[in-house]
């Protein structure tokens, strides 16, 4: 008889290792956590981009990962970049998320961030660093 195996396994205490890689410099930024949702991932992101010099340009280059393409992912990305999020009915597929995602506005500018996070928005025209999506 055929043994019937269920999707979902159980992990017996693996971890998941999410990294951001510098290959100019070689360093790595690492954090290793229990699951790899989507709050977990943008927790990651978001110190991520805190670590990062204000003014250098970041190209991050993610998979097709779900917690790297939802709707959460592209609030995170409008609330770094201050500016208002597209409502999640505009962004209703890849390709207009993509496209949002890649677009000039949705651009990270780090140094507009504090302990409490973003600035307001009047002070977004200062920032000086950017962080570009390919995906």
């Amino acid at each position: 008889m055929k043994r019937l195996e269920e999707f979902e396994y159980i992990r017996n205490g693996t971890m998941n290792v999410l990294a951001f890689f510098d290959y100019a410099n070689g360093k790595v930024h690492a954090e290793y956590h229990a699951d790899h949702k989507t709050d977990t991932f943008l927790a990651i992101f978001k110190r991520h981009v805190s670590f990062c010099p204000a003014n250098e340009q970041i190209h991050y280059v993610m998979d097709n990962l779900s917690t790297h393409r939802g709707y959460p992912f592209c609030k995170a990305v409008a609330e770094l970049s201050a500016i208002d999020c597209p409502c999640e009915k505009e962004l209703n597929n890849l390709e207009k998320l993509f496209t949002f995602l890649q677009s000039q506005e949705a651009t990270i500018r780090n140094s507009i961030m504090n302990e409490e996070g973003p600035l307001k928005k009047e002070n977004a025209k200062n920032a000086r660093s950017t962080i570009a999506f390919c995906t």
